[in-house]
């Protein structure tokens, strides 16, 4: 028993199991962080390879309606050369008559067979036309699914390149974008036939060069350009219709014409889109309308600087700062409205409103004090319907202003918010033989022109005079080419692509046991342990985008004509406010609702949580 309780052997083994635990803990914290850190890195394999294959998806979409609009500009050309060798036939034609009297009639021999060129090639492209133009609306058709399929496509592809990686390391996963369709849309007949009127050219320049015979090539490459132009103003003619999109008023027929027209009229990006004709989109069908969100963005923007129907003022909840539509459209009002301006106005509706101001003899002078004014008052009504007052409200004595003499161009003289008037009837008090005494007070009553808020006038403008057998103008968008829709821009939101995955919670045991040092206590000082739940999910993000060169890249016009898109992979954020939805309901089919709603609801937290 003594021998017991002096033997001092195995004393080292009470420290040892205790060493022993914590050294398992620290074994077993080394060899969970190393599956965390690989089963991290295969998590988010997963997730770059679903977002890139996805954008890889969209981008190869993208050159396919590329090859579908050079496919249909290549069978328009066959109608552009039949109608070219035609057009050179009818001017051999002309030559030959006219330079019959100095050959003495020699070039009369060529004008029979030219005249059977012309015909042949007349007759060849009533034939061809109809197969061509059925090809088309076929090949239009086709480019309108891939639009409309690649997307849901891309995702299903990405599902299952995340199948490839099995269960564990991925639970999970979705890779979409911000849009249930490619950014395009319809464009225009007459652009299609611009691009395939200089492909004959284009060819021809080619076969020279490989037959190797000198300055031809060159030539051919200088009238590529001029061709296309006249294709495309004269799509009609070429290629059997067109769209109206083009300046048919340059070099074509024309007749002036004296037109009414209201103002003010303010140019903005989306008026000039409008009368361009750019952004045009088929609808519907058939028989397809045309419409034109730009000209709707136009109408928007003049409506909401319309004024009041009763009192000609900013309407009650509208934008009415000073550099908002309200004040930008009377503003212009006051210079496009201004009675010596030409062509002149010959009708008008105006803002007025009555008044009383008091004026205080100092002894010196008069000292006007503040007015006050009666409910402003809308003189003319709706311009859309009423004629207007015929004479000019304010201006000089010449043209016989109704209300007041003067014009003021300028609405505001500061950033005050003050109105400068356009004219008004005030006039100060004349200085009288006999002084008043001090302090004595007069009102004057008074008559304001307070806003101009347009007129008309009667301008001369030359209209284009339609030639040729002119098809239906809404069936052409039909045959058209996909262009880019308007105010894409690359690199936006249009064009990104997300994937969100989710994996299984790898190193939960070792992360168990490091909590042993804190005896399954919560750590108060780790402000981010709540988020530990999202530990499970890798984000990656990708964009397709326009590879040009030259300088192309910035030209839209080459966008939809050059199979240069490609895919990349790009820094993750989630996507703001409605470019998330389809991210976020495409996240809650195929994860956990839960999980997904979590994520972003989080707020500006997980803009900098979610980075990759």
């Amino acid at each position: 028993m003594t021998q017991a309780r002096t033997d001092e052997r195995g004393a080292i083994t009470v420290i040892a199991v205790f060493l022993a635990i914590f050294a398992i803990a620290i074994l077993y914290t080394v060899v969970g962080t190393a599956e965390v850190i690989l089963a991290r890195e295969r998590l988010q394999d997963a997730a770059d390879v679903a977002a890139l294959s996805s954008a890889v998806m969209h981008a190869r979409s993208m050159n396919l309606l590329v090859l579908i609009n050079l496919v249909m500009a290549a069978l328009l050309a066959v109608l552009v050369t039949i109608k070219l060798v035609e057009s050179l036939a009818i001017i051999g034609i002309a030559i030959a008559g006219a330079l019959a009297w100095p050959t003495a009639g020699a070039t009369l021999a060529a004008i029979p067979p030219l005249q059977s060129v012309q015909q042949t090639m007349h007759s060849t492209y009533g034939d061809v036309k109809d197969p061509v133009y059925q090809a088309l609306e076929a090949l239009h058709d086709v480019s309108g699914v891939v639009a409309k399929v690649t997307p849901t496509a891309a995702a299903v592809m990405a599902s299952g390149e995340l199948a490839r990686f099995g269960k564990p390391p991925v639970v999970g996963g979705v890779a979409v974008g911000t849009r249930m369709t490619l950014p395009v849309s319809d464009g225009l007949f007459d652009d299609l036939c611009r691009k395939a009127g200089g492909m004959p050219v284009m060819l021809a320049r080619t076969g020279l060069e490989s037959a190797g015979i000198p300055a031809l090539p060159q030539l051919m490459g200088v009238l590529q350009s001029p061709m296309e132009s006249l294709a495309g103003e004269f799509s009609d003619y070429f290629c059997g219709e067109s769209d109206g999109s083009g300046d048919k008023s340059s070099g074509g027929p024309s007749h002036r014409q004296k037109l009414q027209r209201s103002y003010p009229q303010i140019e903005t990006e989306a008026s000039r889109a409008c009368a361009a004709g750019e952004g045009l989109q088929g609808v519907g069908g058939p028989p397809r309308q045309v419409t034109n969100p730009a000209c709707d963005q136009s109408l928007a923007e003049e409506e909401a600087g319309k004024a009041d129907a009763q009192t000609g003022g900013c309407p009650q909840g509208r934008d009415c700062s000073l550099d908002g539509p309200y004040e930008t459209r009377v503003q212009a009002a006051r210079e496009q409205c201004d009675p010596l301006v030409a062509p002149r106005p010959f009708a008008y509706w105006y803002q007025t409103r009555k008044g009383v101001v008091s004026y205080q003899w100092t002894g010196v002078f008069w000292k006007r004090g503040e007015p006050s004014y009666a409910r402003p008052e809308r003189r003319g009504g709706d311009p859309s319907r009423d004629p207007g007052e015929f004479a000019p409200p304010c201006g000089p004595k010449d043209v016989g202003p109704s209300v007041a003499v003067g014009y003021r161009r300028r609405a505001h003289l500061s950033l005050a918010r003050d109105i400068n008037p356009v004219c008004s009837t005030e006039e100060m008090p004349e200085v009288p033989t006999l002084l008043p005494a001090r302090g004595t007070g007069i009102e004057v009553s008074l008559t304001e022109v307070t806003n101009i808020l347009g007129c008309r006038r009667e301008v001369e403008e030359d209209i284009p005079i339609e030639t040729g057998d002119s098809a239906d103008r809404d069936g052409s968008n039909g045959k058209a080419p996909k262009v880019l829709e308007s105010g894409v821009e690359l690199g936006d939101e249009n064009f990104q692509i997300r994937a969100l995955v989710q994996g299984e919670a790898a190193g939960r045991e070792a992360s168990s046991i490091v909590r042993l040092a804190l005896w399954d206590a919560e750590d108060t000082k780790n402000p981010v342990g709540k988020l530990g739940r999202f530990g499970s999910f890798s984000v990656a993000g990708a964009e397709y985008f326009y590879d040009g060169d030259h300088g192309d890249e910035h030209d839209r016009t080459a966008w939809m004509w050059n199979m240069k898109w490609r895919a990349r992979l790009r820094r993750f954020a989630l996507p703001e406010s409605d470019a998330g939805n389809v991210l976020r309901k495409a996240c809650d089919v195929a994860l956990a609702p839960s999980a997904c709603s979590s994520i972003f609801e989080l707020g500006d937290a997980r803009r900098s949580l979610f980075l990759h």
